[in-house]
């Protein structure tokens, strides 16, 4: 994240993959715009899950970059959380423009995504997320009470071994 200063190296981050391959530990993968895109055969070639934030905060209309998230999560060992609507949104709440994208993630890998709200919101400019419209927001893209249960217990005991 350009924010938080420069992006390690894809030398460094294979060299912290080889490091915490021997624990049974996860990748996590902050990145914004194309980085999915820029990342994709280091995390394809990853030996370990990897957990992708906030829907890698694609551009909703950035067809490459979903198609190359959706392709990630078909490897196995990838996991996307369908968190971070807010950051993604052009239109702010209630996050219509971002619904249709997240809805698709949950629909193509149901066993891969996660959800969380983002609380307490770090880095935040302008105004504090209302994390009642983010649980709304949930409802919308998981329907039915089966994904809910699988995007809330089911996928997150699985991936961290709950």
């Amino acid at each position: 994240m350009p924010h938080l200063g420069p992006s390690p190296s894809l030398e460094s981050i294979d060299a912290v993959i080889r490091l915490i391959r021997p624990y049974g530990w996860h990748l996590g993968v902050h990145v914004a715009g194309r980085g999915i895109v820029d990342l994709a055969d280091l995390i394809r070639a990853a030996e370990l899950p990897v957990i992708i934030d906030h829907m890698a905060r694609v551009d909703v209309h950035d067809e490459e970059a979903a198609e190359t998230l959706l392709r990630l999560l078909d490897t196995g060992h990838v996991w996307v959380k369908l968190s971070g609507a807010d950051r993604l949104s052009a239109s702010g709440p209630p996050y219509e423009d971002v619904a249709p994208f997240a809805g698709r993630l949950a629909a193509h890998a149901p066993e891969r995504v996660l959800w969380g709200t983002d609380f307490p919101h770090p880095n935040i400019s302008g105004e504090m997320p209302d994390d009642g419209v983010l649980v709304d927001f949930l409802g919308r893209i998981a329907p039915t009470d089966a994904l809910r249960r699988r995007i809330l217990v089911d996928n997150p005991t699985a991936v961290f071994g709950f």
